[in-house]
């Protein structure tokens, strides 16, 4: 099981003009890019035994903890969570895209179905 926990939301009451560009950045590859590159490095080892793949697919599991800031937005005002938005945005895309890409059954409520 690889799950993916990790997230960071530096700039919560920042005006999104005066954000810093490095900060945006570090917070879109910690909370995007990590779990795109974590689960891209471990999808070999959770598949490479396709018998126990096809015999019990819930045994591979990725598991992407997301936000409701990814399609929420927050009504404050100078909130410059945009990264964060983003990023999040992007975990839920990862996550459609594994299903897509993989077919693997789905709990019901989960959001890959």
């Amino acid at each position: 099981v690889l799950v993916n926990n990790a997230g960071v939301m530096p700039h919560i009451f920042a005006d999104p003009v005066e954000t810093d560009d490095v900060l945006e950045q570090q917070t879109f590859r910690t909370n995007a890019e990590g779990a795109h590159f974590m689960t891209k490095y471990a999808l070999p080892l959770m598949l490479r035994d396709e018998a126990a793949v096809a015999a019990d697919p819930f045994e591979r599991t990725v598991v992407c903890l997301g936000s409701a800031a990814a399609w929420l937005a927050e009504p404050e005002e100078g909130n410059g969570m945009l990264a964060y938005h983003a990023s999040k945005a992007a975990v839920n895309g990862l996550v459609v895209a594994l299903h897509q890409t993989f077919d693997a059954p789905a709990a019901e409520g989960s959001m890959a179905l």
